[in-house]
């Protein structure tokens, strides 16, 4: 909806309904997504067992907030208010789940963190200027394969450097941020 910019929707608007059921169609298709991918893999694993746990990020819910009524935007952000919470790794790290702290057992603080936690460590340079960073150090073949052991399929060379590892920070190094009270 680049039509509408920095400006937004007014939420009384045709456009605005719109755009909230195509989100919420959004939401919908990538918890499906990440339960058939659950069911797909309990199934490889030859075992029996149910996802408990999916979080979503990056989506918009109705909040009030400080006694103001509206819509939170979580761009890269997950709900830290919710309990518990898989902070993503790359490639090459480990990924965390984590309960988030609250401030004397009470809520997560509203006014400084919109109850939201970053969902994941960030990526240290932009999509599309990874090749040219790691091209002259890495063949393809050394980014098909994790320090983990496990083989990386994909056909197109630029989103394979640009979803390396080393594209990404250290979410070890971001922990404490996230699990330490203000």
């Amino acid at each position: 909806m680049t039509e509408h910019s920095h400006q937004g929707l007014r939420t009384d608007t045709d456009a605005f309904q719109h755009y909230l059921n195509e989100h919420d169609e959004a939401v919908r298709w990538a918890e499906l997504n990440r339960t058939l991918i659950a069911r797909r893999f309990i199934e490889a694993l030859r075992t029996d067992g149910k996802p408990v746990l999916d979080i979503n990020h990056n989506l918009m819910v109705n909040r009030t907030i400080k006694g103001s009524s509206g819509w939170l935007h979580r761009k890269g952000a997950t709900p830290s208010d919710q309990g518990y919470v898989i902070i993503p790794g790359s490639r090459g790290d480990y990924s965390y789940l984590v309960s988030p702290l609250t401030e004397n057992n009470a809520a997560p603080s509203e006014e400084k963190h919109l109850y939201s936690l970053a969902h994941g460590a960030g990526r240290k340079w932009q999509r599309g200027n990874c090749a040219d960073r790691l091209s002259h150090k890495y063949k393809r073949e050394d980014l098909q394969k994790t320090k983990f052991g496990s083989l990386v399929i994909c056909n197109n060379k630029e989103l394979l450097y640009d979803e390396a590892p080393q594209a990404y920070k250290n979410a070890k190094a971001l922990l404490p941020i996230w699990l330490m009270p203000d």
